[in-house]
């Protein structure tokens, strides 16, 4: 994947770490090793921030997250939706 594969996920290009993700977790149900009701997932820290993101974008495509001490901002969220806006 190299060096342009990594810095298309970070910075302003962040959010193609959590697309990608939420692609694998997508491939893992489709192609039958789960289905997405049993899909967790779990990080902590910076790993927390993925899984927070993913499961925020995506919420169909896990069963649950576990975010382990996350870098997440919870004050972004609309109470109404608990989604971002």
């Amino acid at each position: 994947m190299g060096r342009a594969w990594y810095d298309d996920g970070k910075l302003l290009a962040k959010r193609n770490t959590f697309t990608d993700f939420i692609a694998s977790a997508r491939h893992l149900a489709a192609t039958g090793w789960t289905t997405t009701d049993k899909l967790v997932s779990r990080g902590g820290s910076a790993g927390g921030l993925l899984v927070g993101a993913a499961v925020t974008i995506a919420p169909d495509a896990f069963g649950g997250v576990v975010a382990q001490v996350p870098f997440v901002d919870a004050g972004h969220l609309d109470d109404s939706t608990r989604r971002c806006r």
